[in-house]
């Protein structure tokens, strides 16, 4: 799944950006592609189980990288309560 460019966008305006606790440059790239970090089992991935939706932002020099939750920073729409494979608004199209 990708992040609409405008979300990112006001995203970006939103946060303080700082410096790399690693290198410290103060340049970072922020994805627009949404990856799933899922719960950990030791007998596998768990059919079912938690998952968070997460978009990387990446420091430009050293590669650090912080995830930051798709849903909670407004990137995504939430899924439609009565239909979960579906967005609120893509529901309302």
């Amino acid at each position: 799944m990708k992040v609409e460019q405008s979300k990112l966008n006001e995203y970006l305006k939103k946060i303080h950006g700082s410096v790399c606790p690693l290198c410290g440059n103060n340049h970072w790239n922020i994805s627009d592609q949404v990856f799933q970090a899922v719960e950990f089992d030791y007998k596998g991935i768990l059919i079912g189980g938690a998952s968070f939706p997460m978009v990387p932002l990446t420091c430009d020099n050293c590669g650090n990288t912080y995830f930051i939750n798709a849903l909670k920073s407004g990137l995504i729409d939430p899924p439609d309560p009565e239909n979960p494979s579906v967005t609120k608004s893509e529901n309302e199209k």
